[in-house]
């Protein structure tokens, strides 16, 4: 059953959360020099600290968000700590020991949304990032993730077709200065789309003969498609949620959205306007 909660009282659910936790110990693990230990967090991590050289760790192939440790010394008699940043704001710190019979190979640690329904998060505290404005990452992580579950549209004039590819803005979401849209995508031709890149900026809605093009890229601070491929399959939809830091538009400016397509001709481009902007819906709560 879905709990719809509001962000003030998540606010304070996180905050008390990463109080409790912060008093926590670090997690126990047990390394060897022959077998490799794998640590899953819930998101891309971000940074690693190693307390010494008696470690070795790197992010696994093709995976953001698991972690490879082993010893870079067989038999090595001292503690040795490591701890770990990931994308959601979660800092996790551990406590390593030699052994090279490991009884466990595979950690999975929680994410704070555990905390909120009602589980026990493993050694999960908070910090803030500066590339999101001083907002919670893990408050911004919920929003995101309860946007994308939802699935809701009220923008209902803002896209393209073009070659049986159909995309759109379906919302624009505003929460503590970040702004945060909703992009889909239907593929109603019998071939896939395979999205290559998605480009972002602010430019003139009249360009004048005389006059150069001025264009202001924007970076989306966070995106979350619900861990898929960027890709459409034929006859299906696909939709993402990509959060800003905020801005605003000049009255004769536009944010210019393209998509592009890899290994393909089919590109997209629409545009959004300033009032688009200033008339972002405001979020008051999200589903759990």
């Amino acid at each position: 059953m879905k709990a719809r909660i509001t962000l003030i009282l998540i606010a304070g659910l996180l905050a008390l959360a990463t109080f409790a936790q912060s008093r926590s110990l670090p997690t126990p693990i047990e390394v060897a020099f022959l077998k490799t230990v794998h640590i899953s967090f819930p998101s891309k991590i971000k940074y690693v600290d190693l307390g010494s050289d008696l470690i070795i760790a790197d992010k696994a192939d093709e995976v953001q968000n698991v972690l490879r440790i082993k010893a870079a010394y067989k038999g090595f008699s001292a503690q040795t700590n490591f701890s770990v940043i990931c994308e959601d704001g979660s800092f996790w710190s551990f406590q390593a020991t030699y052994n090279e019979s490991i009884p466990q190979e595979y950690y999975e640690m929680k994410s704070m949304r555990a905390v909120l329904a009602q589980e026990r998060a493993t050694n999960n505290q908070e910090v803030q990032l500066s590339d999101i404005n001083g907002e919670s990452p893990l408050l911004l992580d919920l929003i995101t993730k309860s946007l994308h579950q939802k699935n809701e549209r009220f923008i209902k004039n803002v896209g393209q077709r073009k070659q049986r590819i159909e995309s759109a803005i379906k919302g624009v979401y505003i929460h503590n200065d970040i702004l945060y849209f909703h992009l889909s995508m239907k593929n109603k031709s019998n071939i896939s789309y395979d999205i290559d890149y998605m480009r972002f900026n602010i430019c003139d809605q009249k360009k004048l003969r005389k006059q150069a093009n001025q264009e202001l890229p924007l970076t989306p601070a966070r995106e979350f498609n619900g861990n898929k491929l960027a890709k459409v399959p034929t006859g299906k939809e696909y939709h993402t949620i990509l959060a800003f830091n905020k801005f605003t538009i000049a009255p004769d400016k536009k944010l210019s959205i393209y998509i592009a397509e890899k290994n393909g001709g089919r590109h997209l481009s629409f545009d959004l306007l300033p009032s688009d902007i200033i008339y972002a819906k405001s979020i008051k709560s999200i589903e759990l």
